[in-house]
């Protein structure tokens, strides 16, 4: 697989040692500052315009400078890409879930893109924690949660490995799985804290075309223990709703035991 080549001060293109990135950018980089994005960036900081009105302008240049990429045959790395190879390259230490000394918790805020609808969590705006201990979910229903300790959480697993460790058969790949909708026996003995008393858990089976920022995160724990799967709860502390904007995640982080968030494009440590 070929490098995407990069613009050099000669304007000519030049190889870097980087992953190829495969998902869109979401800003328009160096290369490229159309004059409506810049009157736009200049009337939000004036307060005349909306972060959402801006965000439109935004994505139509991203629209616009993708498609000029393409109809050039270049293969143009944006600064909107290169954070995200930055971001990328810190997941195997973001996704950590092993305790570290003086860590409050293990658990972690995942806050990305668009909120989901419905009655679950689907990795949009999610706690994570370790599945392979015990005592996870005694954890997490004490110190976040505060509900009764018998209560079971949930599992977010690669769909192309649910069959491994759930006995799903073909409803891995059914639809209601992608949604927590199904209750399986679990047929691993290395994640107890999403198993319930009778030996069930309700799986989401993540599919890379969906999600797949979330599947990599999980398939980069994946590599690192051996479990393609994290235990995963809605992100929100007792009482309060589920985590809406940044705002709302950086407040309920804040405020948990948490020791880390991964918003957005960001990771957020809590200073000691």
């Amino acid at each position: 697989m070929r490098a995407p080549a990069r613009r050099n001060a000669s304007g000519r293109c030049s190889n870097y040692a980087a992953s190829v990135v495969t998902a869109r950018t979401d800003v328009v980089g160096s290369l490229l500052r159309p004059p409506a994005l810049l009157e736009a960036r200049r009337r939000l900081e004036a307060g005349e315009l909306t972060h959402a009105a801006f965000k439109e302008v935004e994505d139509r240049a991203v629209d616009e400078a993708l498609m000029l990429q393409e109809d050039a045959g270049l293969d143009v790395v944006t600064d909107g890409e290169m954070r995200r190879l930055s971001f990328q390259s810190q997941l195997p230490a973001a996704v950590e879930m092993q305790p570290k000394p003086g860590s409050p918790a293990d658990w972690k805020g995942w806050f990305q893109g668009r909120f989901e609808w419905g009655p679950r969590a689907l990795g949009q705006r999610s706690i994570l924690a370790d599945p392979r201990r015990a005592d996870m979910k005694d954890i997490v229903n004490t110190k976040i949660k505060f509900r009764e300790p018998f209560r079971p959480f949930a599992p977010s697993v690669l769909a192309e490995k649910a069959a491994q460790c759930f006995d799903l058969g073909e409803a891995a790949k059914h639809y209601p799985t992608r949604f927590m909708l199904y209750v399986a026996p679990v047929t691993t003995d290395r994640a107890p804290a999403i198993t319930h008393a009778d030996g069930s858990s309700r799986p989401q089976a993540v599919h890379r075309e969906f999600n797949p920022r979330y599947h990599r995160l999980i398939e980069k724990f994946g590599e690192a223990t051996g479990v393609p799967m994290v235990l995963n709860t809605s992100f929100n502390l007792k009482g309060d709703p589920i985590v809406s904007a940044p705002a709302d995640a950086l407040d309920t982080f804040a405020r948990s035991g948490m020791d880390l968030l991964l918003l957005e494009n960001f990771v957020v440590r809590k200073s000691r």
